[in-house]
């Protein structure tokens, strides 16, 4: 591993960089998706 060129180094970084993307974006998306769930759950309790 000590060996590695440059080009490998920063094909790493790239793919880090993407895997922080996806990650903040499952973040979001899951984030959206309790917050809908909590407002339609108190909606259906304030209902009853």
């Amino acid at each position: 591993m000590a060996d590695r060129t440059r080009e490998a180094a920063r094909k790493d970084v790239g793919e880090n960089e993407k895997l922080k993307g996806t990650f903040v974006s499952v973040l979001l998306i899951g984030g959206f998706i309790l917050l809908t769930w909590l407002a339609v759950l108190l909606l259906y309790l304030a209902r009853q």
